[in-house]
């Protein structure tokens, strides 16, 4: 098919922001979160992320600021296995585990971003802004590059502007072609939350064109992300998609419409992660579904 790093990466396993108000990917200058070990800045305000509230697996994550703005984010994993992801990279390979740390990353972050500071902060997973229309994000090839290179985890994802079923197909097939130049090992990510003055019905069917044709051309099952407010706005059909959840304001997210669970949670756009210097970003907590 088209060049997905080791992603069908042999893995020996069965395994957003122009305004944080809009929760996404896209959303704003910030774009996502970071778990597990310790990230040495983060000025967020305290937040507990709770495994059994969280995710369907034992692992607590707590973020908490003190007057250092030193943030402390500790997990817990009740599985650990020795199975690793064929990353080619200098770096050891993350390991195949039930739940990552993570954040995600666009042109809000900037030119600058460290991946092996990101890395070493305790972030194990990365999400990276394709593109959007049908444009390339500026630092779309230079963070794809860097966060291989410090053995991050990696996934991209596309902000949706299109107005009908023919554009989204069409912008589907346009990042499936960014994604044949890079490789990765997390699904591709379908970012709709610009909805303007469409209805329901149109709203829906602009996702699954777009989610359907992306399947189509890559072999490849995407993820798809939504914020709370908006999950219950989703038809059925596109439940086949694991769901990306955005919520900063409630643990467990106060909806995830007509899913069942979730495959990531997008927790706070005021991340703090060392690495990241230009801007803030999103911090996520991602389950191993997202990888393919």
């Amino acid at each position: 098919m088209k060049k997905y790093s080791s992603a069908l990466l042999s893995l020996t396993i069965t395994l957003l922001c122009a305004s944080c108000s809009s929760s996404s990917p896209e959303s704003s200058a910030p774009e996502m979160p970071a778990l597990s070990a310790t990230s040495t800045s983060a000025t967020q305000t305290t937040a507990d992320i709770t495994a059994s509230q969280a995710l369907t697996t034992s692992q607590t994550v707590r973020t908490t600021t003190a007057t250092t703005t030193t943030a402390e984010t500790t997990t817990a994993t009740s599985t650990t296995t020795t199975t690793t992801v064929a990353v080619t990279t200098d770096n050891d390979p993350v390991p195949i585990k039930e739940s990552y740390s993570g954040i995600d990353v666009s042109r809000w972050q900037g030119s600058t971003v460290d991946f092996e500071a990101v890395r070493n902060s305790g972030v194990e997973m990365v999400y990276i802004k394709a593109g959007d229309n049908y444009n390339e994000d500026m630092y779309f090839r230079q963070n794809a590059e860097n966060a291989e290179s410090a053995g991050l985890l990696t996934g991209f994802y596309f902000y949706v502007t299109a107005g009908n079923a023919e554009q989204a197909r069409s912008q589907a097939v346009y990042f499936a072609g960014l994604l044949d130049s890079v490789d990765f090992q997390c699904r591709p990510a379908v970012d709709f939350e610009a909805f303007g003055s469409l209805s329901a019905e149109s709203i829906n069917e602009i996702a699954l064109s777009f989610a359907q044709t992306v399947e189509d051309e890559t072999g490849i099952t995407p993820i798809f992300y939504t914020d709370a407010d908006n999950a219950d706005i989703w038809c059925e059909e596109l439940t086949k998609y694991p769901l990306w959840i955005a919520d900063y304001d409630a643990n467990p997210p106060a909806s995830i419409g007509k899913w069942s669970e979730y495959a990531g949670f997008q927790y706070s756009c005021t991340g703090v992660v060392d690495g990241i210097t230009e801007n803030v970003v999103d911090l996520d907590i991602y389950t191993k579904s997202v990888l393919f």
